[in-house]
């Protein structure tokens, strides 16, 4: 058996804009992630409706730029800077709140008749400490994800996650997530020469978890090789807040610094190396004479 670590990726579901008089004040968030043998840190800042978000990029043991992600929030739009603090350089665009691409096209997608269900179930545990100021609660949550091989959505995962938790009032009423519940939805993936997609399916049970201030998480995944044979793969990860605090943010985390060049397109060390001799030259000859 096979062992290896990932990430998955979670979308937010937005909340009213209703927020209690703590969540509207200054925060910063540091937290540190493990994901087999490498750690990373990431810090996020929260003022009213804007955001900022740190990270050194890493791929194997090629060190990234340091980069920074200025999220500024209207009504109807996001208006976002990418920021490679290293290069002093930055690139511009804007997304709905969901992170899509303003007033996108609909992608056309062909429905595959299948079911994709997540069974999750929150189980809490009854202790409780303190952290940060803030009451955490221990929970776990197990996870399955259920797609056979004619789904869009194939292979079957199953998920521990054993965190602390603290209420979600704490942060901005959009960064927060909707409570458990029943929810059916539709997602497109590439497939062949066009999109399809499975009916998803996911049944929650169990109390609300809200943020994690300390989640370790073990997972099992099947995949279909090119053979059609399938494998079991393992992994696992940790995430820990070490830096919660709140306090007045200076303006400027939020604004793009003088002397930054706005560019197309951000080169990073960590895509440098995936590149090929023509597409390094043409990058290189575009940040001599571009």
């Amino acid at each position: 058996m096979k062992s290896f670590s990932w990430t998955t990726l979670i979308g937010l579901t937005l909340l009213p804009a209703a927020a209690l008089s703590q969540s509207s004040q200054d925060l910063k968030i540091t937290t540190r992630q493990t994901l087999g043998s490498s750690t990373f840190t990431t810090t996020e800042y929260y003022s009213g409706q804007n955001s900022r978000s740190e990270i050194q990029l890493l791929s194997g043991k090629t060190m990234g730029h340091h980069r920074a992600i200025i999220r500024l929030r209207d009504p109807d739009k996001v208006q976002v800077y990418d920021l490679d603090l290293d290069s002093h350089e930055y690139v511009s665009y804007q997304t709905d709140w969901k992170g899509g691409p303003v007033k996108s096209k609909p992608v056309k997608a062909t429905p595959s008749g299948k079911t994709y269900v997540i069974e999750s179930e929150t189980v809490d545990t009854g202790e409780r400490k303190e952290i940060f100021g803030q009451t955490a609660h221990h929970l776990i949550t197990r996870e399955k994800r259920i797609g056979g091989p004619e789904n869009c959505y194939g292979g079957n995962y199953e998920y521990e996650m054993d965190g602390w938790y603290i209420d979600f009032d704490t942060l901005p009423s959009w960064r927060r997530m909707r409570d458990a519940g029943v929810v059916t939805t539709y997602l497109p993936l590439p497939h062949g020469d066009g999109f399809c997609y499975d009916k998803v399916e996911v049944h929650r049970s169990g109390p609300r978890t809200g943020f994690a201030l300390l989640l370790k998480t073990t997972s099992k995944a099947e995949f279909r090789q090119p053979d059609k044979t399938w494998r079991t793969y393992t992994g696992g990860s940790e995430v820990e807040v070490v830096e919660f605090t709140r306090a007045p943010l200076s303006p400027a985390l939020f604004q793009v610094p003088a002397g930054f060049r706005k560019v197309d397109k951000i080169i990073d060390p960590t895509q440098w190396e995936h590149m090929s001799y023509w597409q390094r030259f043409v990058e290189t000859m575009r940040k001599w004479f571009g």
